[in-house]
């Protein structure tokens, strides 16, 4: 698994990030794309984008994946909490202050 998280620009007030966690098997590998943003209260919460991506790596998959599909990938993953250890390496977050919304 491999993260990366690309802050908002301050300017405009907004403390947030851009990210993406990959993750490998044998079979293909699963981009996952996030964005998470801190509210009023200093929580952070993240969310999975619309532009999950499933690719194979030497031969082509058995079975199409649509969005739910990649959703449910995500969510069995664990996606929250490599993206709350990425959170916390880069603001240095407590993790009771990281919200899966």
């Amino acid at each position: 698994m491999r993260s990366e998280a690309v802050p908002w620009d301050s300017e405009n007030g907004n403390d947030g990030f851009d990210g993406s966690s990959r993750f490998w098997c044998r079979e293909a590998v699963f981009d996952i794309y996030w964005v998470a943003e801190r509210d009023a209260g200093g929580h952070m919460s993240a969310h999975l984008t619309d532009d999950l991506v499933l690719r194979p790596l030497e031969t082509e998959l058995s079975v199409k994946a649509d969005d739910a599909c990649l959703r449910r990938l995500a969510e069995a993953l664990g996606w929250q909490l490599y993206v709350s250890s990425v959170l916390n390496d880069l603001c240095g977050n407590q993790l009771e202050l990281f919200e899966d919304k």
